[in-house]
């Protein structure tokens, strides 16, 4: 965490933070910290649902929806408003019916939601397009989480594609 707070006393500009995980309410205070700090936060994996779906009014299926930390979501929107810190989010989707190796998967858009049999379990190819330009235009990266559901082969590809353009 020192080297961290040192690379956030004096960044490189612009300095981009990357939040992927499951649980919007285990990184709010994070979120609202980086906020002032940060010019971009890209918000992924399963958190990410939770801000499309009060944002966006997308559609999001059987995927992760935080309650409680979607009750902060407009917080955090306004105050990235007022310190011009542009917040990123999926635009396409892995989704799946089942959680288990070998499952059928899906590439769906932000426009038309995810239906209500499927899960959101990876970015899809636009997406990782659209990180990859983010992340070869900032100086300084935080990344804290994954795109996808790591552990499953067929969730993964948005993850590893953002640590190598990271790298």
């Amino acid at each position: 965490m020192e080297a961290f707070s040192k690379v956030l006393e004096n960044p490189t500009k612009p300095l981009l933070i990357i939040l992927g995980g499951a649980k919007v309410k285990d990184k709010i205070q994070l979120i609202k910290n980086m906020i002032d700090r940060v010019d971009k936060i890209i918000i992924t994996g399963g958190m990410a649902f939770t801000f499309l779906k009060l944002i966006y009014k997308m559609e999001i299926g059987k995927s992760i929806y935080d309650e409680e930390g979607g009750k902060i979501v407009n917080e955090i929107v306004q105050k990235a408003k007022e310190k011009n810190v542009e917040l990123i989010f999926p635009e396409d989707f892995v989704v799946t019916n089942e959680i288990k190796e070998n499952a059928q998967t899906s590439i769906v858009s932000l426009s038309n939601g995810i239906a209500a049999d499927l899960i959101g379990v990876d970015v899809g190819p636009e997406t990782s397009k659209k990180f990859d330009s983010i992340i070869t235009n900032s100086k300084t990266i935080f990344l804290n989480g994954a795109c996808g559901i790591f552990e499953m082969g067929f969730a993964r590809q948005g993850s590893l594609e953002m640590v190598n353009v990271t790298c």
